[in-house]
């Protein structure tokens, strides 16, 4: 079957698992795209030609609490893949975990958690040829005219740590002169 009919429209197998007990629903998904067949096309949309090569969720979604725990994530894009566990707490505004990211050309590394006054966040963003993750994100839905007539080379190590809540940085970034 389809996925979603805004993504490429390559078939898709595996496993798709739910059960409800009390307030809590667990989940374990595992997904994979198929050989696309006979030339099929999504039909516009803002995810046109975007295709999801492999999805692998566990977790459980707490329905009173709007609590998402995310055991174990997978997700391959084509060349790129997102890994790690999190935990989101909805209501809250909060969540921590570790993620990574590998894409042509990069890699980011999120650890930690965040809430809307407190937080201890780790990243390390390392492109290793800007070229090549400039000519990928082209290849992304809707980015290709973001990046018409831009040109990147090089490369680039970030090794960042953020301490206090998002609204401090989200405070910081809207007035950057402040103390």
């Amino acid at each position: 079957s389809l996925l979603h009919g805004a993504l490429d429209a390559s078939p898709v197998s595996g496993t798709a698992q739910a059960e409800q007990r009390g307030g809590v629903i667990r989940f374990d998904t595992a997904l994979q795209a198929q050989a696309a067949t006979g030339g099929a096309r999504p039909q516009g949309g803002a995810l046109q030609g975007f295709r999801l090569d492999q999805l692998q969720a566990r977790g459980q979604w707490t329905l009173r609490s709007q609590v998402l725990q995310l055991q174990a994530l997978q997700v391959v894009a084509g060349p790129a893949r997102l890994e790690g566990q999190a935990t989101v707490q909805v209501a809250a505004q909060a969540g921590e975990g570790q993620l990574q990211l590998q894409a042509p050309g990069t890699s980011l590394q999120l650890s930690g958690r965040m809430a809307a006054r407190t937080g201890d966040l780790q990243t390390t963003l390392a492109i290793r040829d800007a070229s090549a993750l400039q000519q990928w994100a082209r290849s992304l839905p809707g980015m290709a005219e973001v990046l018409s007539g831009a040109s990147a080379d090089g490369a680039l190590q970030l090794d960042a740590r953020l301490e206090g809540g998002w609204q401090a940085l989200q405070a910081q970034i809207a007035n950057p002169s402040a103390p």
